[in-house]
């Protein structure tokens, strides 16, 4: 006899009643005096989750609550319906749950150092050339108020600059994003910094310290050519994807509803200013000046010189901070990879 609380189809009053099994008939007695009969294969009932309260429901859209777990578990086991005990026997399993919880890590794990950044690729690839543009025109004005100043130099030799990279490098290359340049200053601590970064609207800065530094032909070309890279990678959004992984798989899925892409558009320029590019898109970046200047007839070399230059020894102080290498790890090693780059 299994014993509970009975309630009527579409009603919240309850009853006190009570089950008895023989064969395979059940009978449900109320205690109103009212039964009701029939076969236990029409009955539904709950699988078990920990002491839970159980519900049988019957044919006619009655239905029994009761808590007495092990009664139905025999009489599940008597009639020869196991399937509804596996769960209850999945959650008593500790050799189980334990085996559950590891992998639940290992997946997570899993998912963090390689799902995230197989997602953010495709979804960066795949994202419409209109965000880029858009992510590109709210950025420069947010990083221009929090970051720069204006360029101190001389509008003759911020020309000659952008005429000899178009004529060198963007006029021999098919970019499917216009590329443009943007000279400004920026400061650490009132120290000149080296720096060059890109948006993924192709809109590079170059600073003023950088310029000077890079004095040498070919240097500042190499370095416009590893941020370059970085767009044509499709790195910086790869980056801030990941911050977003949520808000951006869902721009994905609908196929590029900008509506969707306004927390990355917003979200962007501070990401922006704590950017740290994985080795690999470094790797790629510097891969990309380099096989570049190869194939434009450049010496490849002058990329390590520019590295060199931009933190001498590859040693960092205050004045160097945020400069074009704070972020990029393992400078001796490029420098290296540089030196003995073969095409």
């Amino acid at each position: 006899m299994i014993s509970g609380y009975h309630y009527a189809a579409n009603q919240s009053a309850r009853s006190r009643a009570d089950i008895h099994i023989r064969g395979s008939q059940f009978t449900l007695e109320r205690d109103d005096g009212h039964s009701l009969r029939g076969e236990i294969r029409d009955l539904q009932i709950s699988s078990r989750v920990g002491n839970t309260t159980r519900r049988i429901s019957f044919p006619d859209g009655t239905l029994l609550e009761t808590n007495d777990n092990h009664a139905i578990d025999q009489w599940i086991s008597q009639t020869g319906q196991k399937n509804n005990l596996w769960l209850h026997k999945l959650e008593s399993n500790l050799s189980l749950i334990i085996f559950s919880a590891i992998f639940v890590v290992v997946l997570t794990l899993a998912f963090l150092k390689w799902g995230i950044p197989s997602i953010s690729h495709q979804v960066a690839h795949a994202l419409p050339a209109e965000l880029n543009i858009e992510i590109g025109e709210h950025s420069i004005d947010v990083l221009d108020s929090l970051l720069f100043t204006p360029s101190e130099l001389p509008q003759a030799q911020q020309a000659a600059i952008r005429e000899e990279i178009e004529e060198k490098l963007i006029s021999h290359m098919s970019t499917d994003i216009p590329i443009k340049l943007h000279f400004r200053s920026m400061e650490n601590s009132h120290k000149p910094i080296a720096n060059a970064f890109a948006l993924p609207s192709g809109d590079i800065f170059i600073t003023d310290e950088l310029v000077k530094r890079l004095d040498q032909p070919n240097e500042l070309n190499s370095v416009v050519l590893h941020e370059i890279g970085h767009v044509e990678h499709r790195h910086g959004l790869q980056q801030i994807i990941r911050s977003s992984t949520i808000t951006l798989l869902t721009v994905f899925i609908v196929g590029g509803d900008l509506s969707f892409g306004q927390d990355l558009i917003v979200a962007f320029p501070t990401f922006l200013t704590q950017q740290s590019y994985s080795r690999k898109a470094e790797t790629e970046a510097d891969n990309f000046s380099l096989s570049h200047m190869s194939d434009l007839g450049l010496n490849p070399d002058v990329f390590a010189d520019a590295l060199e230059k931009i933190i001498p020894e590859g040693k960092e102080d205050s004045s160097t901070k945020h400069s074009f290498l704070s972020t990029h790890p393992d400078t001796q090693k490029r420098i290296e990879a540089a030196r003995g780059y073969k095409p």
